[in-house]
C-alpha cells in the first residue's frame, strides 16, 4: 500500500470519527426538567425589564377572570406542585446541524495545507489555511452554544412557591418571577402551501441583569384558535392561585396516567408525587365524569 493511499484512508477515518463525535456532542439532549437549586424570586434590584419589542404579528392572550373547571385544553400535565411547558429548541438545531459540514471542510483545509509540503503550492497553502480558519472559528461558536442553550426548554411553574421558573443557557441556571410577571403570546406561522397554524411564546416581563441576550420562550402548545389559547393560559393562571382549588381539568390526565400499562409504580409516583398517587381514582371512565375531590 502507498503512503498516499495510507495518508487518505486515515484522513478519511479521521472526518468520519470526527462526523459522528461532534453528532452526538450536539445531538445529545436532556428531555427532563433538571433540577432547580435556587428559585428565589427576581427581586427588583437585580433585574431589568424585558428590551426587546414584541413582534407586530404576535397576539397577547388575557386570562379569564372565570372559567369552568372541568374544560380541559387537554395539552398540559401538571401534578399538585408544579407544572411545565416547553418545547424543542429548533433554533439550537438549525444552527448545530451545520457542525458536521464544518469538520469535513475544516480537515480538507488541513489536507491541502499538508498538500503544499508535499508539492509546494500557495494556493493550497493559504486556501486550506483560510478554510480551516474560519471552519474553526465558526466551530468554537458552536460549542459555545452547546454550553449556552439547550434542545429542549421546560419553564416551571410551582404551584406551592408561586414561582414560575424559566432555565438560562442550558437550563443549569434558572431565574424566578411571579406568573403576573409572565405573558403568554400566540402568532400565526405558515406551515406551507397556504396553510397556517399558530405558535405560543412565554415573555416574562423581566430578566436578570446578568443575562445578556433576553427571550421568548416557545413552548410545545399550539392553539388552534385564540380561544383555545386563552383556556390553556386561565387554566395556567388558576392552577397558580393557591386561593383556588386545581382545575378540574387536570385530573383526567391523572387518571391516564394511573390506568397507563407501560409506566411502572414509581414512574407513576414520581410524576403525580406520593402523596397524589395515594388519593387516586381521579376520572370515572364509565360515567365520563370526574369524581368529586378538590385538591388546594
Amino acid at each position: 500500500m502507498s503512503d498516499d493511499v495510507l495518508i487518505g484512508l486515515i484522513g478519511v477515518a479521521i472526518v468520519w470519527g470526527g462526523c459522528y463525535g461532534l453528532f452526538t456532542f450536539f445531538s445529545g439532549g436532556d428531555s427532563t426538567v433538571k433540577a432547580i437549586v435556587d428559585n428565589t424570586i427576581l427581586v427588583h434590584e437585580n433585574s431589568k425589564a424585558r428590551s426587546f419589542k414584541i413582534g407586530k404579528g404576535m397576539t397577547k392572550v388575557e386570562p379569564l377572570t372565570e372559567l369552568d373547571f372541568q374544560q380541559n385544553n387537554g395539552q398540559l400535565f401538571a401534578n399538585a406542585e408544579y407544572l411545565s411547558m416547553g418545547a424543542m429548541n429548533m433554533s439550537y438545531i438549525s444552527k448545530t446541524s451545520w457542525s458536521i459540514p464544518l469538520v469535513i471542510f475544516f480537515f480538507s483545509g488541513l489536507m491541502f495545507m499538508f498538500m503544499h509540503f508535499k508539492s509546494p503550492d500557495l494556493v493550497a497553502l493559504y486556501g486550506g489555511a483560510g478554510v480551516s480558519l474560519f471552519t474553526g472559528l465558526w466551530f468554537a461558536y458552536l460549542v459555545k452554544v452547546k454550553y449556552t442553550e439547550s434542545i429542549y426548554q421546560f419553564i416551571r411553574f410551582e404551584r406551592q412557591t408561586g414561582l414560575v421558573i424559566f432555565p438560562i443557557g442550558n437550563g443549569e441556571k434558572h431565574f424566578s418571577v411571579s406568573i403576573d410577571d409572565v405573558e403568554l403570546y400566540t402568532s400565526k406561522v405558515s406551515s406551507g402551501k397556504g396553510v397556517m397554524h399558530r405558535v405560543a411564546f412565554l415573555a416574562p416581563k423581566k430578566f436578570p441583569k446578568t443575562m445578556w441576550w433576553q427571550k421568548l420562550y416557545t413552548v410545545n402548545f399550539r392553539p388552534r384558535t385564540p380561544i383555545s389559547a386563552q383556556t390553556l393560559w386561565t387554566e395556567v393562571n388558576h392552577y397558580m392561585d393557591k386561593s383556588r382549588p386545581i382545575p378540574k381539568a387536570f385530573y383526567r390526565n391523572w387518571q391516564d396516567l394511573m390506568d397507563d400499562t407501560e409506566s411502572s409504580m414509581e414512574e407513576k409516583k414520581s410524576m403525580l408525587t406520593a402523596k397524589l398517587f395515594e388519593q387516586a381514582p381521579f376520572y370515572d371512565r364509565k360515567n365520563n365524569t370526574y369524581l368529586d375531590k378538590e385538591f388546594w
